[in-house]
């Protein structure tokens, strides 16, 4: 009989991390569980390598949700792995993440329905090879082989599937990156549901190394889409449950219209000044999405070069010298207005997006292409997608 489901949510990852974790859950001394592996839209070449993986465990099965180019949205994957999985417990995990051999077990014994379970985890380093053996539990931990020992919540979460029934899951509003344990624990909390940490040494968690993803990544956080989502986490903190009914919802490849409509490519105008006016530009996009067919989608290709307004030029030159002769006349304040005027599509391009999408409801599906070599965004306002709007 299943006793503890393992959830674990993936896009375009690199599998040699993954096999790592997968085999240290299959060296578990406790073997009545599953994992439930949420692959979220992948893309071709990562699908085969993830699901050939996957599939090769006894204990796993492998779930496509058909949401590539949607913004990544862990909160979703993981809903629909609750809606799916079969056991009491779950267990929310990563794939860089080794456990140790009695890590279900330990977690198993220490259960209580009105409890959160979570684990310290040790930061491997970079040049840390030694993984088979963590695997194999012969590992004996050295302090040179970790950098930290950090207590992050959304490497191990241990709960009663019951509880994330009635709180609603992971609010599906949340999407890219971070938002979403801090906005759980929050909930979890005014809920009553205590929180319990593992001591360090019980059943040691291990943290592959890989590099870090910052806000500097394009497809990390669009420019301003994290203000907006800590405005939403504290405006909803004292509310518990938010997404509508219809939470954890799998998208199908009919639910995906815009994989396959027909492409209408939108055109930036510059101006006489050399720039993109802002008000132009918005008006029309908006303009553009709504004289859509409903079998066609708009295209957006991003330019890769920023045209910088005139006197965005002018201003520079001018506070190279202030800056040198006199500093406190520097001309930010009039740089900062100025800017605010004209379109710069790499900055301002996905938080309108982000208020048609998310906010306004404006746009019903939405395909996000972050390539080496060019950026595009596809938008549809086809009424028959509906799974987008599942939050209140």
């Amino acid at each position: 009989m299943i006793k503890i489901s393992v959830i674990i949510s993936f896009r375009d990852r690199d599998t040699a991390r993954l096999k790592y974790c997968l085999d240290s859950l299959k060296n578990q001394s406790f073997i009545d569980f599953e994992v439930i592996f949420i692959d979220y839209g992948s893309e071709q070449e990562y699908v085969i390598q993830a699901r050939t993986l996957v599939t090769s465990y006894s204990f796993c099965s492998y779930y496509y949700v058909y949401s590539q180019g949607l913004p990544w949205n862990r909160a979703h994957a993981i809903n629909i792995g609750i809606r799916l999985a079969k056991a009491d417990y779950l267990l929310i995990t990563d794939i860089d993440v080794i456990h140790s051999n009695n890590h279900l077990e330990v977690l198993f014994k220490e259960r209580k329905i009105n409890t959160s379970i979570y684990n310290p985890v040790y930061w491997l380093k970079e040049q840390f090879s030694n993984y088979n053996s963590i695997i194999e539990g012969s590992y004996i931990i050295q302090k040179n082989d970790y950098s930290t020992i950090s207590k992050a919540k959304g490497t191990s979460h241990f709960i009663s599937k019951d509880v994330m029934l009635e709180i609603g899951g992971y609010d599906e509003f949340f999407c890219f990156w971070g938002v979403e344990d801090r906005d759980l624990g929050s909930r979890l909390r005014k809920k009553g549901i205590k929180e319990h940490w593992l001591d360090i040494g019980l059943s040691p968690m291990f943290h592959q190394w890989h590099p870090t993803v910052t806000h500097e990544k394009d497809s990390f956080f669009p420019d301003k889409w994290w203000d907006d989502m800590n405005i939403y986490y504290q405006l909803n903190i004292d509310k518990i449950k938010r997404n509508n009914d219809d939470w954890g919802q799998f998208i199908n490849i009919l639910d995906r219209p815009i994989l396959k409509l027909n492409e209408k490519i939108f055109e930036f105008e510059i101006d006489k000044t050399g720039t993109f006016d802002k008000v132009r530009v918005i008006c029309r996009i908006i303009d553009e999405l709504d004289k859509l067919n409903e079998n066609e989608c708009l295209v957006i290709n991003i330019p890769n070069e920023q045209i910088k307004p005139r006197i965005d030029k002018i201003v520079s030159l001018v506070n190279v010298f202030l800056e040198k002769k006199l500093p406190y006349l520097r001309l930010d304040y009039i740089n900062r207005i100025d800017r605010d005027r004209y379109f710069l599509p790499k900055r301002d391009i996905f938080y309108l997006i982000w208020q048609l999408y998310r906010i306004e409801k404006k746009i019903s599906d939405i395909y996000l292409n972050f390539s080496n070599n060019q950026q595009q965004i596809k938008i549809s306002n086809n009424k028959k997608v509906s799974f987008t709007n599942t939050h209140d």
